[in-house]
């Protein structure tokens, strides 16, 4: 296993199940609620794994990309730039098991949860006003700055 594999924090093991051919946000969701990280699922036999994604359309194909390490480590190049240009933009991203991610999203199905969120700014809070906007990734800097001052309006006025 290459070393950018081995240390994937939880949004970076997030991102990059969004990015493998074959899982979208509902598997994406069952894996993560499943297994802590990818050295986790690895410990488990393939087989084991392919029962867990048992109706997942090309199962096997989807498993054998989580074992491949030439294949996520491209992957996870694309994860650590966008993760660079969050930080950049002083965006955090966490999956459900953050506690920053809104409590109100974890009860929804996994075909409707956000698999991860992109949160900017102070972190939620009951008491203030809250605004969410829920896109798909890519971040795209025009959507982004559009979104900013979207809120910093709604903010303004509440």
């Amino acid at each position: 296993m290459t070393v950018a594999l081995k240390a994937l924090s939880r949004p970076q093991f997030a991102l990059l199940l969004e990015r493998v051919e074959g899982i979208g946000r509902v598997t994406s969701n069952r894996i993560l609620r499943q297994f802590r990280d990818l050295d986790d699922l690895r410990r488990f036999p393939r087989e084991q794994l392919l029962l867990r994604l048992a109706g997942l359309p090309k199962a096997e194909q989807t498993v054998g990309h989580l074992f491949d390490d030439s294949y996520l480590g491209e992957l996870a190049k694309s994860v650590d730039a966008e993760l660079a240009e969050c930080r950049r933009r002083r965006v955090v991203v966490c999956d459900a098991e953050d506690a920053a991610y809104p409590a109100r999203l974890t009860s929804l199905k996994d075909s409707e949860r956000p698999t991860v969120i992109y949160l900017f700014g102070e972190p939620l809070s009951e008491t203030h006003p809250v605004v969410a906007v829920l896109g798909h990734p890519p971040l795209v800097p025009a959507y982004f700055d559009n979104a900013q001052r979207i809120v910093e309006g709604l903010a303004k006025n509440a």
